[in-house]
């Protein structure tokens, strides 16, 4: 009952924070000021799709960015070999899998006071937790970060 109310809260948590986003940050960003020259972002709290060729990245400040998709890497390697290791898939009765595996990351949410991250895997789209620990031999693997490098500012329009 305990990993259920867990996952229930998670996942109301997981709405709620969608709808923040999406009505403080549209799907276009037609509307959406982007200033200033192309900066690096460091997405340290979310990465998900924007407009066509673009991420929306957060910030671990909370500072939000629009990112041209072929500019996102982690440790020299393009976002397409980006993976998180020893995830658990969620079920259909939306609790987690009992098996781990590797995955390819399309995009992701991470609650990192918490030391794990929602990722959704890029082949199926499915979605999956992804935990790490201070130890262990992977200890901080799923703790990585990509890092863009042509960002732009996102302001929403007032």
């Amino acid at each position: 009952m305990r990993m259920f109310l867990k996952h229930f809260l998670h996942n109301a948590l997981l709405v709620s924070f969608t709808v923040i986003v999406l009505s403080r940050f549209p799907t276009s960003l037609a509307s959406t000021t982007k200033s200033g020259p192309p900066v690096s972002a460091r997405c340290g709290i979310h990465m998900y799709h924007g407009d066509p060729g673009f991420f929306n990245c957060m910030t671990d400040e909370h500072q939000e960015f629009s990112c041209a998709d072929d500019s996102c890497e982690h440790a020299g390697y393009g976002w397409k070999d980006f993976m998180f290791k020893q995830c658990q898939a969620y079920n259909p009765d939306n609790t987690l899998s009992q098996t781990y595996q590797d995955i390819y990351v399309d995009t992701f949410l991470a609650f990192n006071a918490d030391l794990w991250v929602e990722a959704q895997e890029k082949k199926t789209a499915k979605s999956f937790v992804c935990g790490w620990t201070e130890h262990g031999p992977d200890k901080r693997f799923n703790a990585r970060r990509p890092t863009c490098h042509k960002c732009r500012l996102i302001i929403p329009d007032q």
